[in-house]
């Protein structure tokens, strides 16, 4: 340790010879240095981070700190925990910084997980501010990011604001301050948030157990087949900076944090990558001129075919020049407009190998509904149910500020009662608004 803060001090010297110190180092040359105690249960990972100028990361990408474990020279500008319970479970994902200036400093969480106390009986100090060593106690909360089932038609069949055991959330991955309710409905807005931030996604999970442990299970429509629905009013003009969306994804992990994350193109990070997906609304692509229909500016289906770390394309569908891929079935101009002034139904519907996609319009009539759609990729074996999400990402900084409302969300399996034998291409009565009754 001695050479480190050797090396440490030839670093302050160098730089105050060069240009003006920056970050932390810009208020009086002196390293906010911190020890890590982890008085929890859960192992800490760190996963990313930025050093101080001149300086590397401490603790470097990688290091894990054990449950009830310790890191006695921590030196960054910011890092990313992940955080895992004894047995693995993905819990969150911490992004810690150091705030305040001078003796002000302190270290914060963003995303809430993680709480530091200063510990003065482990602390030291001397008459070199880089050999000065905060001591910091850690405690941890992992309760998942939800939006308040309060005040909408949410679909999830309760109005709770707090998190009650055996009931269900819409659990949220990231940008869980993106989120309002009012007007019955829940909103996301697109305004940049305080770290950058952009979007947020959305999507229903069972709290099976509340404090501590906080455990999650399947939500509603976490299924393989049956209907999934909700009511959307885009608050874009149809394309610009960001994406508006409600689609299904395949997901093994139900706790909310984009590394449990499945996608068709690869999202997700740790043990998310690529899943089976299948786009029932989209925004923003219209007139990309790479699109099915470029000359449409209107609501956008897709099936995504990425190919997952074993070469396998994981589609509905094998075939990339598809109809259904990057299509344009009709313009907003022939439902109201964009942005919209009411709201209007999306869905889709599978029953046991056919995929039906499909919209009705704001006065509740059938806005129009894909031909059956059959499975024919037989080479992708998809483990993990379809998940609905309600989500809108997209650009950092863009002045296209606006909110996207969803309400009225409905489940029900293929063999209900209300859809049982019946497709919206063929019965379009039985679909729509009418499941909202």
């Amino acid at each position: 340790m001695k050479k480190l803060f050797n090396f440490l001090i030839i670093g302050a010297f160098l730089a105050s010879c060069g240009s003006e110190p920056q970050g932390q180092l810009a208020d009086d040359n002196c390293p906010f240095v911190t020890a890590w105690y982890n008085n929890t249960d859960y192992t800490l990972t760190i996963t990313g981070g930025a050093p101080i100028s001149g300086q590397t990361l401490n603790p470097p990408i990688g290091t894990v700190i054990a449950a009830n474990g310790n890191y006695k020279y921590c030196l960054f500008e910011y890092v990313t925990v992940d955080i895992k319970s004894s047995d693995g479970t993905y819990k969150g994902t911490a992004s810690v910084s150091v705030e305040g200036s001078g003796d002000g400093r302190y270290l914060f969480d963003k995303n809430g997980f993680m709480t530091f106390t200063y510990d003065a009986g482990k602390s030291h100090y001397e008459s070199d501010c880089w050999k000065d060593i905060r001591a910091e106690d850690i405690t941890i909360t992992v309760a998942p990011k939800f939006v308040d089932n309060a005040g909408w038609e949410n679909g999830l069949g309760n109005s709770e604001s707090s998190l009650v055991a055996n009931n269900d959330y819409w659990g949220v991955d990231y940008g869980d301050n993106k989120w309002s309710i009012s007007d019955d409905a829940a909103w996301i807005s697109t305004k940049t948030g305080q770290y950058n931030d952009v979007g947020s996604r959305a999507f229903p999970f069972l709290l099976t157990s509340a404090s501590p442990d906080y455990n999650v299970g399947n939500g509603v429509g976490a299924a393989k087949d049956g209907v999934w629905q909700i009511d959307v009013k885009i608050g874009s003009n149809g394309t610009g900076d960001f994406c508006e969306t409600f689609y299904l994804a395949e997901r093994l992990n139900m706790n909310p944090g984009v590394p449990n994350y499945k996608d068709g193109a690869g999202g997700g990070t740790g043990g998310g990558g690529y899943g089976r997906e299948i786009d029932i609304l989209e925004t923003k692509w219209n007139g990309c001129g790479a699109c099915a229909n470029p000359e449409k500016v209107g609501p956008q289906i897709n099936l995504p075919n990425g190919k997952n770390s074993k070469g396998v394309a994981t589609g509905w569908v094998n075939e990339t020049s598809f109809k259904y891929f990057n299509y344009v079935p009709d313009t907003w101009a022939n439902n109201g407009g964009a942005p919209a002034k009411e709201f209007s139904t999306f869905g889709a519907f599978i029953d046991g190998n056919n995929l039906w996609i499909y919209a009705y319009k704001t006065d509740g009539t059938q806005w129009y509904c894909t031909d059956a759609i059959p499975l024919d990729n037989d080479s992708y074996d998809q483990t993990g149910d379809f998940v609905p999400y309600i989500c809108t990402w997209g650009k950092a900084g863009s002045t296209d500020i606006f909110e996207t409302g969803y309400k009225n969300y409905v489940y029900l399996p293929a063999n209900d009662i209300h859809v049982q034998g019946k497709n919206p291409k063929d019965n379009p009565e039985a679909f729509g608004p009418v499941l909202n009754k």
